[in-house]
């Protein structure tokens, strides 16, 4: 009885400790996503910004231009968010 009973205890123990496992993964993996996609959507947005502003489209009069200041921000970003992930991996 006893030995039935150890057994069945360590199966249950090794059943939760796989569940933890497979919990902490998940949330390591949610993390690491996160800390790659924000400044991956940072450059992807300020190079599709400086993109639209170089297009022919964007040489009509009526269209808006970044100017100088404008692509040097964006530029500045695609900078620092490039050495975030840089930092990060």
């Amino acid at each position: 009885m006893y030995t039935e009973l150890q057994d069945a205890f360590e199966t249950a123990s090794h059943a939760k400790a796989l569940e933890q496992s497979e919990q902490l993964k998940s949330a390591l993996l949610d993390a690491v996503t996160h800390d790659l996609r924000t400044p991956l959507t940072s450059i992807k947005a300020s190079v599709t910004t400086l993109l639209d502003d170089c297009s022919p489209a964007s040489n009509r009069e009526d269209a808006a231009t970044l100017g100088v200041e404008g692509r040097r921000e964006m530029l500045d970003i695609i900078d620092e968010e490039t050495d975030r992930l840089n930092r990060f991996i």
